[in-house]
């Protein structure tokens, strides 16, 4: 079976989080959520990806997925570099398109939920957070 990214990313963040001495890569294991939106934007143009959130919103619409999406303005690339921009772009449409959750948007929000609770933090089942 094999992993989707994000879910594949999920598992590595969680693997350091309980094992500190992981060597990964800072961006594999990085927490997304917590960045704020220029931050977002600020690593994709580091990537070579220039757009602002009105460049983004309009190939969303296009897209049905953070999956699609990252397919229309990644090319053939590194793996790497494709999954790095893949959480970003990942991130952004988990913000600013809630009204079109994909499998994956769901499964992450289950893998955010089984983090809380092994965490021991209190969960919010009302929706997406």
């Amino acid at each position: 079976m094999e992993l989707q990214p994000k879910a594949l990313y999920n598992l590595l963040r969680m693997n350091a989080e309980q094992d500190p001495s992981l060597k990964l890569q800072p961006w594999k294991i990085a927490d997304y959520r917590a960045m704020n939106e220029e931050t977002l934007f600020a690593e994709l143009s580091a990537l070579g990806f220039d757009l602002g959130r009105e460049r983004f919103l309009e190939v969303a619409e296009q897209c049905d997925t953070p999956e699609q999406l990252t397919g229309y303005f990644v090319g053939e690339v590194d793996p790497e570099e494709e999954d790095r921009a893949y959480l970003l772009f990942f991130e952004l449409w988990r913000r600013f398109v809630p009204e079109r959750p994909s499998l994956s948007i769901f499964c992450d929000e289950l893998d955010h939920h089984i983090r809380d609770f092994d965490r021991g933090e209190a969960i919010n089942w009302n929706g997406f957070s």
